[in-house]
């Protein structure tokens, strides 16, 4: 849901260095696969809950349909572009809040 600057590698990089951060480095691959995919999902959790909480009620209603025609990548992108310009700010933050929340940093 990151726009632009491969998304998906940073989202990946990110939490592949939140495991590190854990203390995850010596589990076996099948366990960090596994805890991979949990915080993945959360993540994308955290982050429709951040879009979610800063969209008017109508604008929220359109990003429904969206999602659930499909979820097309670029148009999910240009919904985001033009309702919610702040959005890579959003999600730095909720990726920052999730990491101490992940980490009993807080």
């Amino acid at each position: 849901m990151l726009t632009e600057l491969s998304s998906e590698q940073v989202i990946n990089d990110f939490l592949n260095k939140l495991l590190g951060d854990a203390g995850m480095d010596n589990v076996s691959a099948d366990v960090r696969e596994q805890m991979f995919g949990d915080l993945k999902n959360r993540l994308e959790d955290r982050f429709l809950a951040t879009i979610i909480a800063n969209l008017q009620e109508e604008q929220i209603t359109t990003f429904r349909e969206l999602l659930e025609n499909g979820g097309e990548a670029d148009k999910i992108n240009e919904f985001l572009s033009t309702n919610l310009p702040n959005a890579n700010e959003l999600f730095a933050q909720s990726m920052l809040s999730f990491r101490d929340t992940y980490l009993g940093l807080n």
